[in-house]
């Protein structure tokens, strides 16, 4: 693993297959680690802009992974055409997070092919993603 945080880790094929096999709540948790450890996550774009997923009771939320590879496997289908794209975790904290909770939207925590991922607030992963940045303090 590189450790630069300029740099996403790299990440073996291994690693990628095991992680993404994790129950939803354990990929929650490789998410907050690696973000709150890299400060940076993932989603995916388009030429329309980021793209979203509905819940099971077709509430729109945005998706987001902690690696570029988590999110370029699921560029695929409807998300053929989009690329990757980074979000550093402060712009995150500061101006996403309350974004998207002002506009009533949902945050899809690394979904998967078989998953939709963990559903939550904007709030509920700012509280997350603060309590793990405290450790690193």
């Amino acid at each position: 693993m590189y450790n630069d945080k300029n740099m996403t880790y790299t990440m073996n094929p291994q690693q990628f297959e095991s992680v993404t096999k994790l129950s939803g709540q354990k990929r929650y948790e490789h998410f907050i680690g690696k973000v709150g450890d890299w400060e940076e996550m993932w989603s995916l774009i388009n030429e329309e802009g980021f793209v979203s997923i509905n819940d099971d009771h077709g509430n729109i939320c945005m998706p987001f992974w902690p690696h570029e590879e988590y999110a370029k496997a699921m560029a695929t289908k409807n998300w053929g055409e989009c690329l990757a794209e980074k979000i550093k975790l402060a712009d995150f904290l500061e101006k996403w997070l309350p974004r998207l909770e002002q506009e009533g939207l949902s945050i899809a925590v690394f979904p998967t092919a078989n998953s939709k991922g963990v559903i939550l607030s904007p709030s509920r992963l700012k509280q997350d993603l603060e309590l793990e940045i405290e450790q690193y303090e």
